[in-house]
């Protein structure tokens, strides 16, 4: 997305799932979000979407329609904004996973149907694990931060940081302070 589309107004006929790799603002009908890298929106159909970015960048897309149950009845307040919160690498690959099994082989149509269902079903996935989360943060809202609560958010954020090593107990304990 270039820097130069600051101001543009996208309206789309579905809804618009996106992962922003780069920070700015997108104003989703007059709701105004501020975003960071990693961070990820959905804009309902027929809603008009407007950003503004100091600088431009790269972004996952997906546009999708939705049967009922839609993302409104899955938990999500539309549009919708989730910070990425050490999900980064996590939204990333599922939306590259998404990417990639739509993508033609070959110049071939072979397969097309399984290959929409696999990617409809990792696209629903990725909605209920966006679901958990956003319910997730809204019980803990009121709860005052404890150290367990900052124990295990630092050895997720480590198994994800480092998901290709090989980790044990005790470099996890090390990671997040209790160890």
């Amino acid at each position: 997305m270039p820097a130069s589309n600051s101001g543009r107004t996208y309206l789309q006929d579905r809804f618009a799932l996106h992962q922003h790799l780069y920070d700015g603002t997108i104003v989703i009908g007059k709701k105004p979000f501020a975003f960071q890298a990693g961070d990820l929106t959905i804009s309902p159909p027929g809603v008009p979407t407007l950003y503004d970015l100091p600088r431009g960048g790269t972004h996952w897309c997906i546009h999708f329609e939705a049967s009922s149950p839609g993302p409104a009845d899955a938990g999500f307040p539309l549009p919708l904004h989730l910070p990425s919160a050490g999900f980064r690498a996590h939204f990333e690959e599922k939306l590259r996973s998404i990417t990639e099994m739509l993508r033609p082989r070959g110049g071939k149509r072979t397969g097309v149907n399984l290959s929409l269902a696999a990617a409809g079903a990792e696209l629903q996935q990725l909605l209920l694990m966006m679901a958990r989360i956003r319910l997730a943060r809204g019980k803990n809202k009121g709860r005052a931060n404890r150290r367990s609560d900052h124990a295990l958010e630092a050895a997720r954020q480590t198994m994800e940081q480092h998901f290709q090593q090989e980790l044990d107990v005790a470099s996890l304990a090390a990671a997040s302070g209790t160890g």
